[in-house]
Order: structure tokens, then sequence, then C-alpha cells
């Protein structure tokens, strides 16, 4: 019996990999500081690494973490309808609504005991006709999710992206500037 509750335990320990809360946790209720409506938030289509991070070659060579992340987003604006496009010429134009991101953290853990201790994290700034509106940081710890172990490096960092990239989506629907997103 006693080894059938244990096995219960670490089955609920595994299958809770990745925390999924939407709330963001700037801790004030202001007033969105840009209104979206009907016109396009405009992303790259590849988003930079922070000058001076410490993501390892592996990470950002392999995981092509900045390619998905425009692709993370545009996902989940749609299922809100938010109006994202990803267009390099209209980011680049600098003109309306521009979204400019970067990754500043991806940091990879691994222990045999505690498995995955994946974490990203991504800052941005919401522009308007080239005056900042709005500024965010969005982070995400994950193990994994269930049989996180048998996952690789990358694969758990997308699972954390990903869930960034839901934070991202949901804050445009109403940005505030300051906030601080998923565990900051």
């Amino acid at each position: 019996m006693r080894n059938v509750y244990l096995a219960l335990v670490a089955m609920l320990l595994i299958a809770s990999g990745c925390q999924t809360s939407d709330v963001a946790k700037s801790g004030t209720h202001q007033a969105p500081s840009v209104e979206i409506g009907t016109q396009p938030i405009y992303i790259s289509p590849e988003i930079a690494f922070s000058d001076g991070n410490t993501i390892t070659d592996a990470v950002k060579n392999e995981c092509q973490l900045t390619t998905l992340l425009p692709d993370y987003i545009l996902e989940y604006a749609q299922s809100y309808n938010v109006p994202v496009a990803v267009d390099e010429a209209a980011f680049k134009a600098d003109k309306g609504l521009i979204l400019k991101l970067e990754i500043t953290a991806a940091d990879s853990g691994w222990s045999a005991w505690s498995g995955h201790q994946k974490y990203t994290q991504v800052k941005g700034q919401l522009y308007e006709n080239g005056m900042v509106k709005a500024s965010f940081i969005a982070g995400r710890n994950s193990k994994g999710g269930f049989a996180g172990n048998y996952k690789n490096t990358c694969s758990v960092l997308r699972r954390s992206l990903k869930a960034v990239a839901k934070d991202i989506a949901n804050w445009l629907k109403a940005p505030k500037d300051g906030a601080v997103l998923g565990n900051g």
C-alpha cells in the first residue's frame, strides 16, 4: 500500500511540470497604457537574444527560440482576437504599433533527482509611432510536464517559451506599463 501511495505522489509531482497562471503579477490595476483596437501590432519574425546574456551557445544554436517566439505569440494572439502580425518590413518602418522583444534568459538546469529545471525570460516594449507606451518582463519555469525527465532540453525550453508567449499575447489585450508576467 505504501508503494502505491508513493507512486501516486510521484506521478502528481511529475505532472505538475509547468506553472500556467495567466495572471500578471504587476500588483496594480491601472488602466491600459495603450488602446489596441483593430490596429495591428507588428513583431519581427526573429527575436534577438539580449546583449550580455548568459545563454549557452548550444541552446542558441539548437533550440530555435528566436524564430519560435513570434509564431507562439501569433498563435495565442489570434485565439485572443489581438491583431498581431509578423512583418519585418512593417516592424522596421517603426510606424503604428510595434512590439520589440528580446530573449534575456533561457536557463537550463538538470539533476538526476529533480529532473529539468528550465526558465525562459523575455523583455518587451510596445511602441506607438516611435514612442514607448508600455513595457513588460515575462518569465516562466518548467520541469517538462508529464515524463519531463525523458524530454530533451530544447523541448522543455520551448514549453516554457510557449507559456511566456501566451502571457505576452494576453498582456497585449490591455498593455500596462511595467507589467511582470508569469514568474517574471
